[in-house]
């Protein structure tokens, strides 16, 4: 248990550690700052949404924002969800779509004050796409919805089923926040999962125009 720990531990500095030298080393561009809640004065009942596979670049880049993050119960988690701690970020284990009462329960208590980030598509896909079990949890808590893309001029993608990109040093990073969006019960759950995916899309789409 000692061993696993320090382990973690190790590997949390090394990812700090890379990501610091990564963007130190990198242009930075931020397009659309102007959606963040913390900019808006709008916490509460936002959700911040990213493809699983994109989300490595907005983490780093958004701590500050001090968010609510959706992190899986499954073992490869674990390394995420201390390293996410370590950036500043507060948990919540469990799953919007398996064993989601629970965490349907904590994501509504949670969104009634601040703002959740979350990957739609995770933790196992399929690739790029929302579950319907999601957007129902969105469309109860009358959801706004922050589409974000993400993307480097250089990167590692590695062979996941979600194509992970992971961004390399010396590299232009771009990240595109998109315009927020209503969830509400008015309109129907499988017209709003396209509308959310295609969102996403857009915004991922102009994240890797990188010049």
């Amino acid at each position: 248990m000692k061993y696993e720990k320090l382990n973690k531990d190790l590997i949390v500095k090394l990812l700090d550690f890379y990501l610091l030298v990564t963007f130190y080393t990198s242009r930075v561009i931020i397009i659309g700052r102007k959606y963040l809640p913390e900019i808006r004065g709008k916490r509460k009942r936002t959700f911040i949404m990213v493809w699983h596979g994109n989300m490595f670049i907005p983490i780093y880049t958004l701590r500050k924002g001090k968010y609510s993050l959706l992190i899986g119960l499954h073992s490869d988690a674990e390394i995420l969800n201390s390293f996410t701690e370590h950036l500043g970020y507060s948990s919540i284990r469990g799953s919007s779509h398996r064993r989601s009462i629970g965490a349907a329960i904590e994501l509504f208590k949670i969104s009634q004050k601040d703002t959740i980030a979350i990957t739609p598509d995770g933790p196992r896909g399929p690739y790029r796409k929302v579950k319907k079990s999601t957007v129902k949890i969105l469309q109860r808590i009358g959801a706004e919805i922050i589409p974000i893309g993400a993307s480097s001029s250089r990167k590692i993608i590695l062979k996941s089923w979600d194509r992970f990109e992971i961004p390399l040093p010396f590299s232009t990073i771009k990240i595109v926040i998109g315009k927020p969006l209503k969830a509400d019960d008015k309109t129907e759950t499988e017209d709003l999962k396209k509308l959310i995916e295609d969102k996403i899309n857009e915004a991922q789409k102009a994240a890797e125009k990188v010049y």
